[in-house]
């Protein structure tokens, strides 16, 4: 007797799992969650609303481009959406991304991968360089960010760069979002 499917499925998910983890030892995931938020005001120089939210655009496409090059050496997926926020209604980006990086320091971590973000917006637009935010999340809270990365979708000043994702993942974790945004509330 050869157990059925579904014991077959059982040992080529656990086979799968073996895989990977042999594959990744070593190394750790981090999920990582940012805010990045062009200046309205240097010393006496004012950045229109429009200019800003043409740098969040222009940083989007330079961090797609980029992401998508770390995904070949291992990072998992990416969403980083163009967003207004709340209460002032200035637009910045908001993103979630998952790593799988060799064990290191997180600290280190962040600092360098707050500098890359720096490079990659100095690349991207000339305004200052923006207020950068990151922050190491939990795996469970992962769906959550990235239906948040894509709550405000539909509306004229969206848009969004995303890899290692499909159409259906994005559909849950906007459903999530909404779900528990309407509790809160």
């Amino acid at each position: 007797m050869s157990g059925g499917p579904a014991k077959k499925d059982k040992a080529a998910s656990r086979a799968k799992k073996a895989a990977k983890a042999a594959k990744n030892a070593g190394t750790v995931e981090v999920i990582i969650s940012m805010t990045v938020t062009p200046y309205t005001k240097r010393g006496d120089i004012e950045y229109s609303d429009d200019a800003q939210l043409l740098a969040v655009h222009a940083f989007l496409d330079e961090l797609y481009r980029e992401f998508e090059l770390r995904r070949i050496d291992g990072q998992e997926l990416f969403v980083v959406s163009c967003e207004r926020g709340e209460e002032n209604g200035h637009p910045h980006g908001q993103g979630v991304y998952k790593l799988v990086i060799g064990e290191a320091s997180l600290d280190a971590l962040l600092r360098n991968e707050k500098a890359w973000l720096r490079a990659r917006w100095a690349h991207a637009t000339a305004l200052p360089n923006p207020r950068i935010d990151l922050r190491i999340v939990r795996e469970q809270n992962l769906m959550y960010l990235v239906g948040y990365c894509l709550k405000d979708e539909g509306l004229p000043h969206f848009c969004s760069v995303s890899g290692g994702i499909d159409a259906d993942m994005r559909a849950r974790a906007k459903e999530l979002y909404l779900e528990k945004a309407l509790h809160a509330a």
